[in-house]
């Protein structure tokens, strides 16, 4: 009896010993997971102080656009700087990097480009400077023949949902070029749209400034930010620099567009456009079908008429019609040399009712 009550004692001894053993375990664990709670925390702090910090740095990729005390011109950056109290008005964005020929790398020439506005058109004005100005190309050409020149462009997005953006591109003697633009389509030459344009060519590069009526621009009336895609292309080196960044490893140039703050308090195209047409003839050919009496053949005076409108109801909704379109050639049809050619002369489509929203059925 004596000898159970000794091991039933052992027991609660070993017992007790177990749970103080389990109890400085406890309090080890304890210590040490707070002392790891602590290092977490500081860890967790430092970073979501890297991000805040992060977040507070300015964005390179959006420029604000100021109000100017009155229009712009290339006069105002003689010298290739801007010069004057307008000039000194603009915002400017000259960190560009390449797209190709290396993407990333920095531009084998210096550009800078200088944004502005007044209450009726948006400036635009490039400086480009290139260190061989005997090597720039351009050519006093056709609109929109300039595809192989030295150029600078602009992709305007006003609507800013990276779908659908508006081009416009001059090059080095003033030649423009504009289209619409989609990433899935790429530019479509066939858009026309009023704008002015000017370049010069001087012993440190060349500059060309663009001025758009925003009359000829669709956009929110209530929204002041717009998205921006600028670029400068220099043929001799195969190579096209950007800003903001435009990367080759990310699919599509209006997913990497910056944007422009501060287009407030202006007004877009919110106009009736009416173009008519008429066509008159009167004919007389010779019919030689019998070669053995051939007679002439009269077409009495004939005319036909037509036309098509447009109504800019609000921002983005758009309403077009058109009655009897005229299907023949046109008078701004460009010509086209058709000797010794076994296929039919193909002449783009420049009626603005087929224009409209055209990109969303091409494949």
């Amino acid at each position: 009896m004596l000898a159970g009550k000794r091991i039933r004692l052992a027991r609660v001894a070993l017992a007790w010993a177990g749970v103080l053993l389990c109890g400085a375990c406890a309090a080890q664990d304890t210590k040490s997971g707070a002392a790891g709670a602590v290092t977490t925390g500081a860890a967790s702090g430092v970073a979501a102080g890297a991000e805040v910090g992060a977040a507070k740095q300015p964005t390179t990729d959006d420029r604000k656009v100021p109000l100017l005390s009155k229009p712009v011109t290339l006069a105002d950056f003689a010298g290739m700087k801007p010069g004057g109290a307008v000039a000194g008005e603009m915002s400017v964005a000259d960190n560009f990097s390449q797209t190709s020929p290396t993407d990333g790398a920095p531009p084998s020439e210096k550009t800078a480009v200088y944004f502005g506005r007044t209450k009726s058109a948006l400036y635009v004005v490039f400086l480009c400077f290139d260190k061989h100005p005997n090597l720039i190309r351009g050519h006093l050409a056709r609109r929109e023949n300039i595809l192989n020149d030295d150029t600078a462009q602009i992709i305007l997005d006003p609507f800013q949902d990276r779908r659908r953006g508006i081009l416009f591109q001059v090059n080095p003697v003033g030649v423009q070029a504009d289209a619409s633009f989609t990433d899935n389509n790429g530019p479509d030459y066939s858009y026309d749209q009023v704008w002015n344009s000017e370049a010069k060519v001087n012993t440190q590069g060349w500059m060309a400034i663009m001025v758009i009526p925003f009359q000829s621009l669709r956009f929110r009336s209530a929204g002041g930010n717009w998205g921006i895609v600028v670029s400068r292309k220099i043929p001799r080196n195969n190579e096209t620099d950007h800003w903001p960044r435009v990367s080759q490893s990310i699919n599509g140039t209006l997913a990497q567009e910056g944007t422009l703050r501060g287009i407030e308090g202006v007004t877009g195209s919110h106009n009736i456009q009416l173009n008519p047409y008429a066509i008159a003839q009167n004919e007389k050919s010779l019919d030689a079908t019998n070669p053995v009496a051939p007679a002439f053949r009269d077409r009495h005076l004939e005319g036909t008429g037509g036309g098509d409108a447009k109504l800019i109801v609000k921002d983005s909704i758009v309403v077009d019609a058109t009655i009897n379109p005229d299907f023949s050639q046109i008078e701004s049809d460009q010509p086209q040399f058709t000797v010794n050619q076994r296929y039919p002369v193909y002449f783009p489509e420049l009626r603005p009712f087929f224009l409209e929203n055209a990109n969303y059925f091409a494949t």
